[in-house]
């Protein structure tokens, strides 16, 4: 079993790091570079309509991450980082609505915490978002999927052409 590699969000430039080496927001090549540099086991998919998905388990604050980088063609279209420590996570389908949304609020505590170093601006039940310059960092609990998510959205797409 492979190492789980730890990566880090700069909230200044919006940028992942894993072990000093910038892994997002890249393109779809660089990416790939990125990771295998950083020392990431990767598995990657093809989908219909063009879109490409990388995903590897990592660690970030100390907790552990499905990560999922979604490409449309070679451009960056979103990150997600599935929550696998959350007790949601351990129950799955049987995971009850109370469950996710307590979830949700202690993976926004974290990202409040470790990450973001304020509260979220736009705090709702299911989805709390932690707004930059760069776009935003989200907490999440999808009710239909019985998962708990944090994503990341860029608003500048210039950047990961």
């Amino acid at each position: 079993m492979e190492e789980m590699k730890t990566i880090n969000i700069n909230v200044v430039s919006g940028s992942l790091d894993a072990a000093g080496v910038v892994i997002a927001p890249l393109n779809l090549d660089m990416t790939r570079v990125a990771l295998e540099e950083a020392g990431i086991v990767f598995n990657e998919n093809s989908k219909d309509g063009g879109w490409t998905s990388i995903s590897a388990i990592v660690s970030m604050a100390g907790q552990s991450f499905g990560m999922n980088i979604e490409f449309k063609g070679k451009k960056l279209f979103s990150i997600d980082l599935r929550w696998r420590d959350g007790a949601a996570e351990k129950k799955g389908y049987d995971a009850s609505e109370k469950d996710l949304i307590a979830d949700k609020n202690s993976l926004s505590r974290l990202i409040e915490k470790k990450i973001a170093k304020f509260s979220p601006q736009e705090p709702s039940y299911n989805a709390d978002v932690f707004n930059y310059d760069w776009g935003f960092i989200s907490a999440s609990a999808s009710i239909r999927s019985s998962i708990v998510v944090m994503g990341l959205m860029y608003i500048d797409s210039k950047a990961m052409s």
